[in-house]
């Protein structure tokens, strides 16, 4: 059986509840919040709407990526979102933001040494950096969905603690961290998955699909397809 092609709205769902639980908790009156890779701008233009004092600076690598999300900016009246082509690899931000988010970015990154000491770097003293990466050796539900081919990652995923390892290596101070797309979650994205060619299937199934992905953000999961870390900038540690 050929490895199974698989759209990401039903994963997107479920990383952006994760993502707006996560943030709430630390956004404060006119916070400068960084998307580091951004891909279409969901993300970053629901937050700019949510949270109107915030100016949010939205990057990703793929001009595509950033004219839709341009695209979908200039159908809302938000003026406290930016988009632009960059490379986390190349910025050079120096304390200017109080959280950065990135949301599944990491595994197709090949440096991501030098992306976390651009990410350190971009981040305030005390600053907060939120990041979801997917796990090695992801469970599946049915069958057809053991063999999918990510051709776009450099890395197979990340443990929980192999992604904090490498957070505090950085100067970063882990302040949470969480499995996201457990039995619940993982089960509501290959559900979807499986309605994507059908219209009628994906509005039939799509409330229990929203149930389980809203189960999956409120459970405390034992295990999970992805792992959800939040860290803080803390510097003496970066001088130890």
């Amino acid at each position: 059986m050929k490895p199974y092609t698989i759209r990401l709205q039903g994963g997107q769902m479920i990383r952006a509840l994760h993502l707006r639980k996560a943030i709430k908790h630390y956004i404060t009156p006119n916070a400068k919040i960084m998307d580091a890779g951004c891909d279409t701008g969901r993300d970053a233009i629901y937050l700019s709407a949510k949270y109107p004092d915030t100016q949010i600076t939205a990057l990703d690598i793929s001009q595509k990526a950033i004219n839709e999300a341009n695209i979908r900016l200039a159908k809302t009246k938000r003026k406290n979102v930016s988009f632009s082509v960059a490379d986390l690899l190349n910025i050079d931000y120096s304390e200017q933001f109080d959280i950065i988010y990135s949301i599944d970015v990491l595994e197709h990154i090949a440096n991501i040494d030098k992306c976390f000491e651009n990410l350190y770097n971009a981040l305030k003293p005390y600053g907060k950096l939120i990041i979801h990466v997917p796990c090695p050796n992801q469970k599946r539900h049915f069958k057809r969905f053991e063999k999918i081919e990510h051709p776009q990652h450099v890395h197979v995923g990340f443990t929980n603690q192999e992604l904090a390892n490498i957070i505090q290596s950085k100067g970063f101070r882990v302040i949470d961290s969480k499995f996201t797309a457990g039995w619940f979650g993982s089960l509501a994205w290959e559900i979807f998955a499986m309605t994507m060619k059908s219209g009628f299937l994906k509005r039939l199934l799509f409330p229990i699909v929203l149930l389980f992905a809203i189960i999956d953000v409120i459970i405390i999961n034992k295990e999970g397809n992805s792992v959800i870390i939040i860290a803080q900038k803390t510097p003496f540690l970066k001088r130890i």
